[in-house]
């Protein structure tokens, strides 16, 4: 059976970027909980990291995308449920 999942922006551009979560997160200054937590919409990264992320990234986000990723969500991939 096939889940459809909603991936957030901020994971996308990492993985786009070949980045590991720890890499990005040391990169930014914050720890990889941190920043799985803004991946997962957990937690809302202050302005001032979300500017980080848009520099790591190389722009191919925006802060409005990090900021209210559930605005974003639109793209959906298949993933296998156990």
């Amino acid at each position: 059976m096939e889940k459809k999942i909603a991936i957030s922006p901020l994971k996308a551009a990492r993985k786009s970027q070949g980045l590991s979560q720890i890499e990005l997160a040391d990169y930014i200054g914050v720890s990889q909980a941190s920043l799985s937590d803004f991946e997962n919409c957990v937690i809302t990264p202050t302005p001032a990291n979300a500017e980080k992320l848009v520099g790591a990234l190389g722009g191919r986000i925006s802060e409005m995308e990090i900021l209210y990723p559930r605005r974003f969500m639109t793209g959906e991939f298949s993933s296998k449920s156990h």
